[in-house]
């Protein structure tokens, strides 16, 4: 915290002590069982949640102490958080994708960077999405819907960053413009029915100028039929060692819908059937690299995963628009600042590791600020060390003191 030097001293102390009661706390991280740990009762709490915050620029921050080079990778998705009642601010039907369909309840965007080395990803913008946005995407009307409110977060993006990874969702026109408009490339996957189109072949161009003297030239040819693809109008690539059940084609086709020639990389699982169309409008970069770049997407699950289980994403107690905002934003950013501190000290350990460190030297912190300074007790070191790795899952890491 005390390298973020744009951050004032009041707020350097209020957020030091929220970030580690993100991980200190049994139970559920709302008003009344915070105050039970900490040295300030529920009405404090809610004065420090009505605090403005620049969040995005700690997370920038944060990713530029954790990250050795500038990413190059960004990922856009959003989550569903469960919320009873009618009169929290943003309550609406939103999709749940552990469920598969929508539920009344909170939803928040996420947008994050990937750490170059590592390929880890980190939050650097996080907001609630407001209930009163259209949830089509109304291309034509030129209504601000909710994909307006989610491709705002674009431009967050630091410089370095080139293409941006984002689920089938966010295959769509305005995706693209959006993306295209920041000077990046979206790298997104592709519905199992999509409407896609071989581009003509310098031999196919000089037949059909033969036949046709007059006219345009032909550009494109017949549609792909994804139940009998033409073989020969695609790019087999070498599968990964680990995953030599995949076979891997490419090519460069023009969808109509998106007005654009797209990169499709089509994977098919060849021990079940199942299969996977990952396109960017970048046409130039390495196929292989367009899917691992999608891939990475999936690291924004575990950003998702890990601050629900350890940093208290779905333990909001408030109704109040800001409040719920500095919520979201602290347990995210609680999960940026764990990432970044084991990365710095060179750890392995996981979240939950981390999570279990924090309660374990809370506890300890406590014992000791009750003895009598004058008390000699068999606490060195390596017994101290001992009591802060209780319940670790992975002992062998390096260890630290938060």
């Amino acid at each position: 915290m005390a390298k973020l030097g744009f951050i004032s001293d009041r707020d350097e102390k209020m957020l030091q002590v929220l970030i580690c009661q993100r991980f200190a706390v049994q139970g559920k991280d709302n008003f009344l069982n915070m105050s039970r740990y900490l040295d300030a009762n529920e009405q404090t709490l809610r004065v420090w949640f009505d605090r403005p915050v620049d969040w995005r620029e700690i997370n920038r921050a944060l990713c530029e102490l954790a990250m050795s080079r500038p990413p190059r990778y960004a990922g856009l998705d959003c989550s569903f958080v469960n919320k009873a009642g009618d009169q929290t601010y943003g309550v609406a039907k939103f999709w749940d994708g552990s469920q598969s369909k929508a539920h009344k309840g909170l939803e928040i965007c996420c947008l994050s960077l990937f750490d170059p080395d590592t390929g880890e990803a980190y939050t650097l913008d996080v907001r609630q999405t407001p209930a009163d946005l259209a949830a089509k995407n109304l291309d034509d009307e030129g209504q601000y819907t909710r994909m307006d409110f989610y491709l705002e977060a674009l431009d967050a993006l630091p410089k370095s960053v080139s293409h941006v990874a984002a689920d089938s969702f966010f295959a769509k026109n305005k995706t693209f413009r959006a993306v295209e408009k920041l000077q990046k490339r979206l790298v997104t996957k592709l519905r199992s029915d999509a409407n896609l189109r071989y581009q003509a072949t310098e031999e196919e161009k000089k037949d059909h100028r033969k036949e046709n003297k007059r006219g345009r030239n032909l550009k494109y040819t017949g549609k792909v039929d994804w139940q009998n693809i033409d073989e020969d109008r695609w790019k087999t690539l070498q599968s990964p060692e680990n995953q030599t059940h995949l076979k891997i084609r490419t090519a460069v086709l023009n969808s109509p819908k998106f007005e654009r020639d797209l990169r499709v990389v089509y994977v098919v699982d060849t021990r079940n059937g199942n299969d996977w169309r990952i396109a960017s409008d970048d046409l130039e970069t390495d196929p292989i690299e367009i899917l691992k770049i999608y891939e990475g997407r999936f690291q924004m699950e575990y950003i998702f995963r890990d601050a629900k289980q350890h940093s208290g994403l779905t333990d909001e107690q408030t109704r109040k628009q800001q409040r719920l905002n500095f919520h979201f934003n602290l347990s995210l950013t609680a999960l940026n600042f764990a990432k970044a501190e084991m990365k710095i000290y060179q750890t392995t350990r996981s979240v939950a590791d981390y999570a279990r460190l924090v309660k374990n030297e809370w506890t300890l912190n406590l014992f000791k600020s009750n003895f009598d300074p004058n008390a000699e007790f068999g606490l060195n070191e390596k017994t101290q060390q001992k009591i802060r790795e209780i319940g670790f899952i992975h002992k062998s890491c390096n260890t630290f003191s938060p």
